[in-house]
């Protein structure tokens, strides 16, 4: 009987103390910045459409920023509709604000790839056929360097098939308390001490422009 109940006390123990470690890791959520108003903003200036051909349901819209209020489609910080030129909705939720910078993450890539575009329009690079390691030849000593990792182009590395050997799909990011996964690919990338030659050195998984490989130390 004494070791039935010396087992019991233990398991309730334990649970005890499993749920005090649980509550102890909630889910980051990270507050809104502070603001930092600016003078003008360029969507206050939209021309606007006098004879816009379709015009927007506005009483889907209500319905939306109801569900969004409540929560039925995540974390959602903003939204904002344009339509022909004029600003048709504008709305802020979770504490957010017009006047907030908000990281962008990922949508950098896209502005990444329009700057090349606009590097070559200017003549500062030849194309996206250049080869990536020329424009680094502050690095002499890169790792696991063959014939496929030197004919790797910008344009392999803009459409994410440079063929390096990279991996940050299969493991978070984060964890559910905010803490980086070791595990993820970026978040060694992250922590190593030079970003640009971390990726320079990462051995070779595919020849250039075979395979997509989601990779945003390579968008760095």
């Amino acid at each position: 009987m004494k070791k039935k109940n010396l087992f019991t006390a233990s398991i309730i123990t334990f649970s005890i103390i499993l749920l005090f470690v649980s509550s102890c890791c909630q889910p980051l959520t990270l507050p809104p910045p502070g603001e930092t108003p600016q003078d003008e903003y360029l969507i206050d200036t939209l021309p606007g459409y006098v004879d816009q051909p379709f015009e927007l349901d506005m009483e889907k819209l209500d319905i939306l920023l109801e569900d969004i209020t409540e929560g039925e489609h995540g974390k959602i910080h903003s939204l904002i509709i344009i339509h022909y030129d004029g600003l048709v909705l504008e709305e802020y939720f979770m504490g957010w604000t017009r006047h907030m910078r908000h990281p962008i993450y990922s949508a950098t890539k896209s502005i990444t790839s329009a700057l090349i575009g606009i590097a070559i329009d200017q003549g500062r690079i030849d194309g996206v056929d250049e080869k990536l390691l020329n424009f680094f030849p502050e690095y002499d000593d890169i790792a696991n360097l063959d014939e496929r990792k030197e004919s790797i182009t910008l344009e392999n590395v803009l459409t994410m098939s440079a063929g390096f050997t990279w991996d940050e799909w299969n493991a978070p990011l984060f964890d559910e308390c905010g803490n980086p996964t070791p595990e993820n690919g970026a978040t060694k990338w992250i922590q190593s001490s030079d970003w640009i030659k971390y990726v320079l050195d990462r051995p070779m998984s595919n020849d250039p422009g075979t395979k997509f490989v989601y990779n945003t130390g390579g968008t760095h």
